[in-house]
């Protein structure tokens, strides 16, 4: 457990050091004028490694709530969507090597070639009426950081575990799939280019908007900012058919929380295994697709404002320039901080070009090129059986079915009146107890022990008993959510004596002695003042998480410095209500990944670090 801390504490440092070091970083533009030599970010979503709750989610959901999901196969869905947007992460991770225990060797052509063909595939798939909206992870907020540090470790000793007795040092490393790596630099050139040939050869004719890892944030939170901003904007936005392809169980919550009653959430119905044999693409049934899609007729205005391939990004500076025209465009600058960070990148860029001869300087480029030209006319196409849909209108459906139907037992009358958004809110916010990708989960509260019912049912009877909301929009009621807790604390005592039998822990047995171990053994303290700290932080966690999910990210800098939460029924002394969050600024791609990656995969930082 000290062990632990102090290694907390000193990653902690490093983030805090670094932050300091490049505060003149953090804006957003002069963050993205890293992007030539800086590369992307890929949050390393292992299905073995995630120790949050958040990934068991859908198994909960589609398990409670079997109505809302649907084979792909001859789904109406699949001829209706208007809008199709993919958070790149589940891709980039299938085709390089696919959550198995034995990793693939290290074949870049081959690794780049089938997330190309992949991604093609899924765009022949689905066929979007209107657009596809594609994104990549950018630097995660703080917050995250500290779980993918954990990922990314976890990662290596996975790595080390299974492949002791490969003498081989060209394996591929799932650690490279983070920002500031080479390997992630690559892939936002190539879909750079690829999107560009594809759109020129006419390959499809829908737009695109790709949105690399040079924009900071995470794939699916970009997904949904672009649906908020633009349901502001446009009335008729809203009235689209959105389709999101996405392995992260938090797109469902954060699809509900939109109260849009046209999304759709695209998965693979296959289950990854830990066969060490093949690679993913060979697990799926190919065959030959022949279909047209239909242009989109459009006004002069807006044929003027649409450019058919737009490039969500900040470095637009320094982008595709030699050393010379960068040093030309920084001495332009009127913006300091764009400025000093430009000339960064500039003396990157010379770094970069002095360390490598002109032939292997092109040499990489051809080789972008290959993968990109060399798949753009192969009408392979992903079978429909292989995936299934899941209706978040059908889900928000048998939400207010099953509360209506509930309540109605309870109070025995027919008629009763709620609003299914503000109850489909409360839900939401009430499943960050379970664990997420920011929060840990309350000890007695686990999806895999049946807490997300118990939670339902808390909720159920508070709106039966009461007729009030927890939550509007990113405004929390104290007292009402104590209300919850005091319901979910009721089994506390009861919880971590099965615990304490099952692996033989007197304290855990003893009424008046489990809260004093527990804090002792997972914090190592006993002290109540800084008990009620850890009970503030978590608060505020909740409070942050509700923010991210309606609105976007409250703090860059903000996070739960804990590895374990307090317990459910000290989360009951808890008076404030209210937080203040500083916005600051993205982090550097470099302090990210200098923040995030074990010391044993320092070969992934660049050079000049």
């Amino acid at each position: 457990m000290i062990l632990l801390m102090c290694l907390s504490y000193f990653m902690n440092m490093i983030v805090e050091a670094y932050g300091n070091a490049l505060k003149n970083h953090y804006y957003v533009k002069s963050y993205n004028c890293y992007r030539k030599k800086s590369k992307s970010n890929m949050m390393n979503r292992h299905k073995t490694h995630k120790v949050y709750g958040i990934p068991r989610m859908y198994k909960w959901l589609t398990s409670y709530y079997p109505t809302v999901r649907e084979e792909l196969i001859n789904n109406e869905i699949q001829k209706r969507v208007d809008i199709f947007y993919i958070d790149m992460n589940g891709v980039i991770h299938h085709c390089t090597h696919a959550n198995k225990d034995t990793l693939p060797l290290y074949n870049e052509h081959e690794l780049f070639s089938n997330i190309l063909q992949y991604l093609k595939n899924l765009f022949y798939l689905i066929k979007p009426k209107k657009l596809i909206y594609v994104g990549v992870d950018g630097v995660s907020p703080k917050a995250k950081m500290n779980q993918q540090r954990k990922r990314r470790f976890l990662s290596l000793f996975k790595i080390n575990s299974n492949n002791t007795a490969s003498t081989n040092n060209n394996l591929f490393n799932p650690n490279c799939i983070t920002t500031g790596t080479d390997f992630m630099y690559k892939i936002n050139l190539s879909l750079n280019k690829w999107f560009k040939i594809l759109k020129k050869k006419s390959v499809f004719t829908f737009d695109v908007i790709f949105s690399g890892s040079d924009v900071p944030g995470e794939g699916e939170h970009k997904i949904l900012k672009f649906i908020r901003e633009n349901c502001r904007k446009d009335g008729n936005f809203k009235n689209y058919n959105h389709c999101i392809y996405g392995l992260d169980a938090d797109l469902i919550m954060l699809s509900l929380v939109t109260h849009l009653n046209n999304i759709f959430i695209l998965r693979d119905k296959f289950k990854m295994t830990n066969d060490s044999s093949g690679n993913l693409l060979e697990s799926i049934e190919k065959g030959q697709m022949d279909f047209s899609i239909s242009s989109i007729k459009v006004d002069k205005k807006e044929e003027i404002r649409t450019t058919g391939l737009e490039t969500e990004r900040g470095d637009a500076l320094l982008d595709d320039c030699s050393q010379e025209e960068a040093s030309a465009k920084v001495r332009g600058q009127e913006d300091e901080s764009i400025k000093k960070c430009a000339q960064e990148t500039a003396s990157l860029k010379e770094h970069a070009q002095g360390a490598a001869s002109p032939n292997e300087h092109n040499s990489t480029f051809c080789k972008i090129y290959k993968y990109t030209t060399e798949y753009y006319t192969n009408h392979e196409c992903l079978n429909s059986y292989d995936f299934e849909i899941l209706d978040i209108y059908k889900l928000r459906t048998s939400i207010r079915t099953q509360i209506a139907t509930y309540i109605n037992k309870l109070k025995k009358e027919k008629n009763i009146v709620f609003s299914i958004n503000r109850v489909v809110d409360d839900i939401v916010f009430l499943s960050f107890l379970v664990g997420n990708d920011f929060l840990p989960h309350i000890p007695n509260i686990d999806i895999n022990e049946g807490s997300m019912n118990e939670i339902l049912n808390s909720y159920i009877y508070y709106i039966y008993k009461y007729s009030n909301y927890i939550t509007y929009k990113d405004k929390v009621h104290i007292e009402r959510l104590k209300i919850i807790l005091k319901i979910l604390s009721a089994q506390e005592f009861e919880y971590f004596k099965k615990r304490g039998i099952n692996e033989n822990i007197a304290e855990f047995t003893d009424e008046h002695k489990y809260k004093n171990y527990y804090y002792c053994h997972k914090f190592g303290l006993d002290d109540s003042k800084h008990i009620q700290d850890i009970v503030k932080k978590y608060i505020e966690g909740l409070f942050w998480n509700l923010h991210y999910y309606h609105f976007g990210c409250a703090s860059w800098y903000w996070e739960y410095p804990y590895h374990y939460a307090p317990l459910c029924s000290d989360l009951l002394s808890f008076e404030k209500s209210d937080f203040f969050f500083e916005k600051g600024k993205p982090y550097s791609a470099y302090t990210h990944l200098i923040s995030v990656l074990p010391q044993k995969d320092k070969n992934l930082l660049p050079d000049v670090y």
